[in-house]
């Protein structure tokens, strides 16, 4: 059996799924979060600029799962794979993009005027308060 099919039949295990889980709830809000506040997504009037917000998604999707894989590599949790590499790259921007476009379609069209927005504008930790 080859090398980089072994990868995809070993069972993860526990360390492996809290160091997942970590890297998703804690890494990713702070990369997304981060990128977004640098490409200045959201405008004063609540709509979010689409293609910034796909490239923060996009851009926070792909470094996470990089990032994420190459710990799990340190730890020898997986081994070094450069077909896994360029998949977990790849499949992570594309998931990242699409998300992105998904969720400026969702929020401009349908969220940008709900109380929830209007609850995070007026709060004292807002950035856009006026």
């Amino acid at each position: 059996m080859s090398r980089s099919l072994e990868v995809f039949q070993q069972p993860c295990s526990d360390q492996h799924s809290s160091l997942s889980l970590c890297f998703l709830l804690f890494l990713y809000g702070l990369f997304v979060d981060f990128l977004y506040f640098i490409f200045k997504v959201s405008t004063q009037q609540g709509i979010v600029k689409t293609g910034r917000l796909v490239a923060s998604m996009t851009l926070g999707t792909g470094f996470t799962g990089f990032l994420s894989y190459h710990i799990s590599v340190l730890f020898e949790l997986l081994p070094r794979n450069f077909a896994l590499e360029v998949s977990i790259l790849a499949t992570g921007n594309l998931s990242g993009s699409i998300a992105g476009y998904i969720v400026a379609i969702i929020w401009n069209k349908h969220l940008k005027n709900t109380r929830f927005r209007q609850f995070v504008q007026h709060s004292k930790y807002s950035i856009n308060r006026e």
